[in-house]
């Protein structure tokens, strides 16, 4: 990624719903990252895993936290003290037309902020997590807002937990050989992820597309898939997020 800075180690911390992970970036590339679960967060565990992230006689330079579970905010604040923590009033390095950014998550601002660096406007990032978000960029390099949609594992689990009978299906099961038509309810769960989540997904792209005339599509987050995508032309960037926190921490530090 080209940003221009002095030599810099720094730690970037992303904590999602789900998982939050932690990389260590040497001048602005991502040499280690390691995740676990955000349910899983005590200061004894964070410290744990930051030890296996990078060894204590290096000198960090600073770090950064990306965070959409406020519960555990104060817990890392206080474990990397002095980090640069991601909010709306940051400098963000992106032009704004979104009304509401005191309500955009933190992980939305670090993946706009690496994708206006890294790729040519117009463009979508598609961050396929516990949610799937579409953040929509404007031939202008404009924020302008976006789309918000239950991720893949959310989209299964919800069926299993909102009702007495269905069962949990694990995503590692579906299998691309899976019938439309299915013989068994389990299947039938299957068949409705296999062929309906890649619609969605389709659906809302070229919806977005109505208003924005030949965007980028940028695929990045955890769950992220040539699988999930219908067309073939989507862009897979795994470490976005950890991009768009270095380049936050280069303009706020």
């Amino acid at each position: 990624m080209n940003i221009k800075s002095k030599s810099s180690l720094i730690l970037a911390v992303d904590v999602g719903n789900t998982t939050s992970a932690i990389a260590l970036i040497k001048n602005g590339k991502v040499k280690k990252t390691i995740s676990f679960l955000t349910a899983d967060s005590t200061q004894e565990k964070i410290i744990k895993i930051l030890d296996k992230v990078y060894y204590k006689k290096l000198k960090i330079d600073g770090s950064i936290i990306s965070s959409v579970v406020p519960a555990v905010n104060e817990l890392w604040l206080k474990v990397l003290k002095n980090s640069v923590f991601i909010t709306h009033k940051l400098e963000l390095g992106f032009k704004n037309k979104y009304p509401s950014m005191h309500k955009l998550g933190a992980d939305r601002i670090a993946n706009i902020s690496a994708a206006v660096l890294k790729y040519k406007a117009p463009m979508v990032v598609v961050d396929i997590g516990t949610a799937v978000t579409f953040d929509v960029i404007n031939a202008k390099a404009e924020f302008i807002g976006g789309v918000i949609a239950p991720g893949p594992k959310l989209f299964l689990d919800y069926m299993h937990e909102k009702t007495a009978k269905l069962p949990k299906i694990k995503i590692n099961t579906i299998k691309q050989s899976n019938p439309a038509v299915a013989g068994n309810t389990a299947n039938a769960m299957k068949s409705a992820f296999l062929y309906g989540y890649p619609s969605m997904l389709e659906g809302i792209l070229t919806s977005i597309e109505k208003q924005i005339a030949n965007p980028r599509i940028i695929a990045t987050g955890g769950w992220a898939s040539k699988k999930l995508f219908i067309r073939t032309d989507v862009i897979y960037d795994k470490f976005l997020i950890f991009d768009g926190l270095y380049r936050l921490w280069i303009l706020n530090s």
